[in-house]
C-alpha cells in the first residue's frame, strides 16, 4: 500500500458468516443449475423423438 492507506480489516466472526452464507448460496445455485439442465435435456429428448 503505497498511498498511506490503512488496510481494511473484517472481524473473523463476520467473515465466517459471509463464508457460510456464500457456501449455502453456491450450493443452492448448483442444485438449481442441475435441475435446469435435467429439464432442458428432457425437453431436447422430447423434441428429438418427434
Amino acid at each position: 500500500m503505497d498511498g498511506g492507506e490503512e488496510p481494511y480489516m473484517i472481524p473473523g466472526g463476520l467473515m465466517e458468516t459471509f463464508k457460510g452464507s456464500f457456501k449455502l448460496r453456491r450450493h443452492n445455485f448448483l442444485k438449481c443449475e442441475k435441475k435446469l439442465k435435467m429439464t432442458i435435456e428432457g425437453k431436447k429428448a422430447k423434441v428429438e423423438a418427434m
